[in-house]
């Protein structure tokens, strides 16, 4: 597991254990290869994932520090500052970068990620994620494609991911979804996702 807790470290990530947005940034983290310490913000323990408030702290080597708090801040600041030769973005105002942002919007916008009573976020209902499902594998037929938004790997699939990897939490069957099965599948293999999926208290099955 990428997380160094024996040096200090310039990156620290506070998500509560199982967060879905939390695993989605612990994902990107290992992807970049980035070392992080990681502090779990809430002792509560739940099999089903929760997106609650995250921060990301970055204190140059200067000693100031950076403090991001919403989902969308801490990915675009990873990405731009430590993504330079674009292996999971792509550039700015290309029609690309566009399709990345709107995918995960809709996706938080379906789940209900950018709401919150009392600072935490609702649990998607199993209807939310069936509808998530169904919708993933009309696109993945249509497409044809390997990812979400073009040929490489990007924010939109680690977004995406811990939200299918719950599917057993929800009761539901994978492998009732032929091209979203084989879409998981290929990011599970990815051992950079299995590492953030796991050190945010995620097991990622195999199908």
């Amino acid at each position: 597991m990428n997380v160094f807790h024996e040096e200090p470290s310039a990156l620290t990530l506070s998500t509560p254990k199982g967060s879905t947005t939390g695993t989605t940034v612990a994902i990107l983290l290992e992807e970049l290869r980035l070392p992080y310490h990681l502090h779990f913000a809430s002792h509560s323990e739940t099999p089903r994932p929760h997106p609650d408030r995250i921060t990301l702290t970055d204190i140059d080597r200067n000693g100031h520090s950076t403090v991001l708090e919403d989902f969308d801040a801490i990915t675009s600041y990873l990405l731009t500052r430590y993504d330079e030769n674009h292996r999971f973005s792509y550039p700015a105002g290309s029609p690309e970068s566009t399709a990345v942002r709107d995918s995960i919007h809709t996706l938080l916008s379906r789940m209900g990620g950018n709401h919150s009573e009392g600072g935490k976020e609702a649990v998607p209902s199993v209807r939310k994620i069936l509808s998530l499902y169904l919708h993933l594998e009309e696109y993945l037929q249509k497409t044809r494609k390997r990812f979400l938004v073009g040929d490489k790997c990007t924010l939109a699939d680690l977004a995406h991911f811990p939200y299918v990897a719950a599917a057993s939490i929800h009761g539901l069957d994978l492998e009732r979804f032929p091209e979203l099965t084989s879409w998981y599948d290929r990011l599970a293999r990815q051992g950079a996702v299995r590492k953030g999926m796991e050190a945010v208290g995620f097991q990622v099955d195999d199908t």
